[in-house]
């Protein structure tokens, strides 16, 4: 598989072009492009029209074709642009546009912040976000939620500190960034602070920051021991650091001990046939296995898949 290469120095440059990574709650800056190959993932053939999906698409919606849809472009690998275009591309963004196909309809993107996107719902400008979120009970009243995959935190470090994040206990008492507004991060790290202190250890410090550009930055300079975002997006900037930064071997034991159910992306609240068209489109990808292409193909972890999508259905 190509990997998608930015051309980005190291250091600053790497926490810049990367703000918002993700991060499902965070501001973002300005696209970065780069002439770089884009992940094979981009490449998947479009969706044939699914029959039975396409018979649950509301007739008004059906008719149109087309739906709009928002997405936080800066927020690689789950939604960004294609290399020195304006091409949406990214997992949740191929996720979206593939279930959309199988219905006869095609998404109409725009940049929308994520803190934008439910009441861009609400206004009726968008219908469907590209941008991973966490389904919890305060975004369920406000939108429907597919759930599509596991929500993954993990630990991002410099390769000098690294070595102090190799198991979950670990991460007790330790100074960790993470996006404050992030429901999905907040959620995983409150779980391990109870993990800490059940345990008789002292639970981590919560340094709640604004985008990922803020807490790679914070990790960088040592103000944080390490920073909590999303697994794809801790792998994603290792990989783009040239060895500056780790995803650390805490992050399989964060996996493997520390479960808050499903991520996805969200409909529109009053549109509920619609949001069911995509559960029924996302379980018909998890069988052709055009969903498992499209998330590893985007360089999600396997154990980060689900065997069926979920609707509206909370996390803990």
């Amino acid at each position: 598989m190509k990997k998608l290469v930015l051309s980005l120095a190291a250091g600053v440059a790497v926490a810049t072009a990367l703000s918002g990574c993700s991060n499902t709650d965070t501001p973002v800056g300005s696209p970065a492009g780069s002439a770089a190959p884009q992940p094979a993932a981009a490449s998947i053939a479009p969706a044939a029209v699914d029959p039975a999906v396409k018979a649950l698409v509301p007739a008004d919606i059906a008719a149109t074709g087309t739906i709009n849809g928002g997405a936080n472009f800066q927020a690689a690998p789950m939604a960004m642009y294609e290399t020195g275009t304006k091409t949406p591309t990214g997992a949740v963004v191929k996720l979206v546009e593939h279930a959309a196909g199988m219905m006869g309809l095609k998404v109409a993107w725009q940049q929308v912040l994520y803190p934008d996107q439910l009441p861009a719902m609400q206004a009726g400008k968008i219908v469907v976000s590209g941008s991973a979120s966490a389904a919890n009970a305060d975004i369920i009243a406000k939108a429907n939620v597919v759930g599509a995959f596991k929500n993954l935190q993990g630990i991002l470090a410099t390769a000098d500190n690294a070595v102090q994040f190799e198991t979950l206990d670990a991460v007790c008492g330790k100074k960790i960034g993470l996006g404050k507004a992030a429901a999905a991060t907040v959620a995983i790290f409150n779980d391990i602070a109870k993990h800490c202190t059940q345990g008789g250890k002292p639970a981590p410090q919560m340094i709640g920051l604004s985008a990922t550009a803020d807490i790679v930055l914070a990790v960088q300079s040592g103000r944080v021991d390490g920073g909590m975002i999303p697994t794809p997006t801790v792998v994603y900037t290792a990989q783009q650091s040239q060895g500056k930064l780790v995803a650390t071997k805490a992050n399989d034991a964060i996996a493997a001990e520390i479960d808050e159910g499903d991520e996805g992306f969200t409909i529109a609240k009053d549109l509920p046939k619609l949001a069911a068209a995509f559960q029924a489109a996302v379980n018909a990808m998890i069988k052709d296995g055009s969903y498992a292409k499209i998330l590893t193909g985007f360089g999600l972890p396997q154990n980060q898949l689900v065997p069926e999508a979920t609707l509206n259905q909370p996390t803990k």
